[in-house]
């Protein structure tokens, strides 16, 4: 789903001719794929909410549409990947520093096999796993789901359908991945110093209110990647 989102997205900038900005070689390109992905990722929940909404959300139509989507930029990704990170000089503290944020962000991919959080479990994911049982979104009785976040959530029923349960879980951690991307990316735009940025990457690895979303069934890293990108 991540590469067939990117893939799009990388399509999008080509046809908008975004591609015009010379980003090889700069530390803002690893940004510029992740505003790719999450480009990629907004159509295609709108159009799986779409479907969702006035039609039905198939498991046909869902992979029909990452293939097209893959399809759609493929020829491009290797250039794009091409390069791609942020550059930070470690040595000593800022090694060690940093080996243990990226070793602690890293576990939190196995989050996404625990059991998920209670709001999870009474409003997003299970919406979304009804949504992907009735393959069309629907008011449920006694629902406190909220509206404003459906097409997210709509995401989360698209991957039910064609994975399972626990791989819908690991697009939150993706999103929480990207977002340490963006932050790192912004900090280098903003002047940051080396210590400055492995302190802002330690910072999130040790914020609870940032680890605990990642690969948990909620919306709020998916949305918050976007409002960081922007």
């Amino acid at each position: 789903y991540v590469t067939c989102c990117t893939s799009f997205g990388i399509f999008i900038f080509k046809l908008l001719k975004i591609n015009s900005l010379n980003f090889e070689g700069s530390d803002l390109k690893a940004a510029v794929v992740a505003t790719q992905f999450l480009i990629g990722q907004s159509l295609f929940s709108s159009f799986f909410l779409l479907c969702a909404t006035l039609f039905r959300l198939t498991p046909q139509i869902i992979l029909t549409t990452f293939i097209l989507g893959f399809i759609s930029g493929a020829i491009w990704i290797k250039d794009s990947f091409t390069n791609l990170g942020i550059h930070i000089n470690v040595t000593g503290t800022r090694k060690f520093i940093l080996t243990l944020s990226v070793t602690t962000l890293s576990i939190t991919v196995l989050q996404s096999t625990s059991r998920i959080s209670y709001d999870s479990t009474a409003i997003y994911f299970s919406d979304a796993k009804l949504t992907a049982i009735n393959q069309s979104a629907s008011y449920f009785t006694d629902d406190t789901f909220v509206i404003s976040v459906l097409q997210s959530t709509t995401q989360f029923t698209a991957l039910m359908q064609l994975f399972g349960d626990q791989p819908a879980r690991m697009l939150s951690w993706f999103c929480g991945f990207v977002i340490c991307i963006l932050s790192l990316s912004l900090g280098k735009k903003m002047g940051l110093s080396q210590n400055a940025l492995i302190l802002l990457l330690a910072l999130l690895a040790t914020s609870t209110a940032f680890l605990d979303l990642m690969g948990d069934g909620k919306v709020d890293l998916i949305s918050g990647a976007y409002a960081i990108s922007a």
